[in-house]
């Protein structure tokens, strides 16, 4: 039986695909997907034939099979899928990655309407299911305290520092201190980004360079 483990990493091999939610998105071999493609061709990438071509066939599938679950559960599971419904016609469905963030498309940022990663806090969640047939019964590593792919400072790009922003946006609302904001999640570690590290690491007692090493990041998931 498949994992949720094998199941993000499948998900992870569409990062940067570009949005298309033409005809074409469900084939395999076409250079597009939308939200509910995206959970298909991932579920096929380990075997699992998903019982629906959009998000509320997909929610209706995982509810059949008696998988439905709470949002709050959702979030906290790695491999969980996460529904939003009023954004459209078929709603809006992300996969959770068990740490705060999703797998999606589309996704905001630099990167525009593609396939990339999201985040679950700040979001109005309609609704959470597991997958059938997807095995959940590894230890949950989710709010386990990532690995740090390198040191982050001012002028950098990329996921990772979208994540950071993610985490900080979330800090912000639920410490109610705009200290913590970074005014914007676009993957770019600009100065304000920079200023709310600095705030991190000022009320975490830490050295305050604007540098997220192994000690502000992992300051970043202890919340």
């Amino acid at each position: 039986m498949s994992t949720a483990a094998q199941f993000l990493e499948a998900l992870s091999s569409f990062e940067g695909m570009p949005y298309d939610a033409g005809p074409e998105r469900l084939d395999p071999a076409h250079n597009g997907t939308d939200c509910s493609a995206l959970i298909v061709r991932g579920l096929a990438k380990i075997s699992i034939t998903a019982g629906g071509e959009n998000s509320e066939g997909l929610q209706e599938w995982c509810d059949r099979d008696g998988m439905g679950t709470t949002v709050d559960h959702g979030i906290h599971t790695a491999g969980a899928l996460l529904f939003i419904w009023g954004t459209g016609p078929n709603g809006h469905v992300a996969c959770s990655r068990g740490d705060g963030t999703t797998y999606e498309t589309p996704a905001w940022g630099q990167w525009g309407h593609a396939m990339g990663i999201g985040d679950t806090q700040t979001r109005q969640w309609t609704g959470a299911a597991l997958v059938p047939g997807l095995d959940y019964s590894a230890p949950n590593t989710s709010w386990n305290v990532p690995p740090l792919a390198r040191n982050m400072h001012a002028g950098m790009s990329g996921h990772d520092v979208q994540t950071l922003q993610v985490k900080l946006v979330e800090w912000a609302l639920r410490s109610k201190d705009e200290g913590f904001d970074p005014h914007t999640v676009d993957g770019i570690f600009g100065p304000k980004t920079a200023a709310a590290v600095e705030h991190l690491q000022t009320k975490a007692s830490l050295v305050v360079d604007g540098v997220v090493g192994p000690k502000t990041w992992a300051t970043l998931w202890a919340f």
